[in-house]
């Protein structure tokens, strides 16, 4: 029985000294350090040439819109204007005043129709640019070593408005970051490289 008591006091030693020797290996050895990078998406839009250029063609696009749009509102101002000039209930005023009509919905049908087609080209390019930045990070991530990338957007002050300030708070994250490594510069060389 004493023989069988030392056995079990001595396997039971040999456990603790594996398992504390296992512990100190592992406390003085030293932890993996993550390689972290940064991107600032929104600095990347605003510097790369892709996204100047293409801003550059919007406000042409919007100009020739605009221009059209003032001419037929010249027009819709002359028709106005020939309305005074016509009595009221004789057929050439009805007829000048359904013209009147068809000109202001026509003004407000281009109205609409415009802003809708610029919110709708903006949201796709905006998506398309947005899934190339995604890709080239990731292509960057692995030629590079990175093992983590985050958005790193950061506030700049002063904030124009209250409600910049509260979209600041609910969207940046990345608050610090001791040793990261900021990428967005070589994103927007890669992007307007393409």
């Amino acid at each position: 029985m004493r023989f069988r008591t030392m056995l079990v006091c001595c396997a039971a030693l040999a456990l603790a000294l594996t398992v504390g020797y296992e512990y100190t290996q592992a406390a003085a050895s030293p932890s993996p350090v993550l390689k972290v990078g940064t991107v600032s998406v929104r600095r990347v839009l605003r510097d790369c040439q892709r996204n100047a250029r293409y801003r550059a063609q919007v406000l042409a696009e919007q100009s020739k819109a605009e221009n059209e749009l003032n001419q037929l509102r010249k027009e819709e101002s002359a028709l106005q204007a020939g309305l005074m000039a016509l009595k009221p209930g004789t057929m050439d005023y009805i007829n000048h005043l359904k013209e009147l009509l068809a000109k202001q919905a026509d003004i407000q049908v281009r109205e609409q129709l415009a802003s809708q087609e610029r919110l709708t080209k903006d949201h796709r390019w905006t998506e398309d640019l947005y899934k190339e930045i995604l890709q080239i990070i990731k292509e960057l991530a692995a030629e590079r070593g990175f093992d983590l990338i985050l958005e790193g957007d950061e506030a700049e002050f002063p904030m124009q408005s209250s409600e910049e300030l509260m979209m600041a708070l609910r969207t940046n994250k990345l608050l610090y970051a001791k040793g990261r490594v900021d990428l967005t510069p070589e994103i927007v060389k890669r992007l307007d490289a393409k």
